[in-house]
């Protein structure tokens, strides 16, 4: 009797509690980037900030957006950069955790308030 209560607990556990591979819904996507926007604005060097994230739903569940900016008189906005970007979200396990449950997106704009451009991530870039 205590094997077969020890079974059900683990199964419940299984169905209804533990479910690390679904997907972070808008609302979830909502509490992570409030708990995120804590510790922003960040200097990333002399040139870069992420300055908020907020999330935007989409077909898959949610899509958590970094808002960066871009000191152009430095630096060019160079779109090819988003290898070395996919391949730090795939390579460190922290951030593919999170990958695994929501979109990616990362929108720049100049010190001035001008649009550069975005690059998304999903957890599809990983398996290419």
């Amino acid at each position: 009797m205590k094997k077969q209560f020890l079974f059900l607990v683990i199964l419940f556990n299984f169905l209804f509690i533990s479910n690390a591979h679904a997907r972070y819904n808008y609302e979830q996507c909502k509490e992570y980037s409030n708990k995120n926007n804590k510790y922003l604005p960040v200097t990333h060097n002399s040139y870069s900030s992420t300055e908020r994230s907020f999330c935007t739903p989409n077909n898959k569940g949610a899509i958590l957006v970094y808002e960066e900016t871009m000191d152009t008189n430095q630096v060019t906005m160079d779109f090819s950069s988003r290898t070395n970007i996919v391949n730090n979200w795939c390579t460190d396990p922290k951030l593919l955790v999170l990958l695994k449950q929501l979109d990616i997106q990362y929108n720049y704009r100049s010190k001035t308030g001008k649009y550069l451009g975005k690059i998304n991530i999903s957890i599809d870039d990983c398996r290419r």
